[in-house]
């Protein structure tokens, strides 16, 4: 009796796996066409990390927020230079133990010059973002006031400008994970988890049609419509 129920376990796969593959579509996915990624600028990611300590440090930290940060974690960001989007980010931490014998404080507040590898432009705004692996990425609201947000911390592979929105990719493949999503980034600047992916994005480029193509880690790919639906595809060469 198992033997059966084995066998039909087997061929109930077999039969959802064809059926998974039969809605993978065969297409020409070209290549990046630089033309067709306008209003971006790409830049190398470079990070550069200052610490102090003391009294004096920590009241201007605090001035900002008015009071004393909570438990919960508190960024402060500032634009060094808009022409590349250049921004500084400040937050408390616990020193290490060379920092404790070094300032005699047991917190610091450390500061990140951020240059990102990602700056769309967007009406006024500008939008950015940083991808630092395990360690952390974000996607990021530059205001015409020079005024700097963060939209919500996630690895950013890549942004465009599509007829649903902004569309952000995004995903990490560190250890035992790999997980990637698509964003959409509103007209009212609110972001909307839009579509899960197969993998943390590698790769993605838009094609001559509008549509966007996503190859993800190890390997699979997807195509984001210009209508806003995601299907499976398989790239062949012409």
């Amino acid at each position: 009796m198992d033997m059966i129920l084995n066998k039909i376990l087997i061929l109930l796969s077999v039969i959802t796996l064809n059926a998974h593959a039969s809605n993978i579509i065969d297409i020409d996915c070209g290549e990046y066409n630089e033309a067709l990624d306008t209003n971006k600028s790409r830049y190398k990611f470079t990070i550069e990390t200052e610490v102090e300590a003391g009294k004096e440090a920590l009241e201007r930290f605090f001035r900002v927020f008015g009071e004393e940060p909570t438990s919960r974690p508190q960024e402060i960001y500032t634009l060094l230079d808009r022409s590349t989007a250049k921004i500084k980010k400040s937050f408390l931490r616990r020193s290490t133990e060379t920092e404790t014998e070094q300032f005699g404080s047991e917190v610091v507040v450390e500061h990140q010059k951020i240059q990102p590898h990602i700056v769309l432009s967007f009406e006024d705004n500008l939008i950015i973002s940083y991808n630092n692996g395990e360690f952390g990425g974000n996607l990021l609201l530059i205001d015409s006031n020079d005024e700097v947000k963060s939209l919500k911390a996630i690895n950013v592979e890549d942004i465009y400008r599509m007829p649903i929105g902004i569309v952000i990719t995004s995903g990490l493949a560190h250890l035992s994970d790999n997980y990637g999503y698509i964003y959409i980034l509103h007209q009212d600047l609110t972001l909307e988890k839009y579509f899960g992916l197969i993998g943390m994005p590698r790769t993605s480029w838009l094609l001559e049609n509008g549509d966007l193509i996503i190859n993800s880690y190890p390997k699979g790919s997807q195509l984001l419509t210009v209508e806003g639906d995601l299907k499976r595809v398989n790239c062949y060469e012409k």
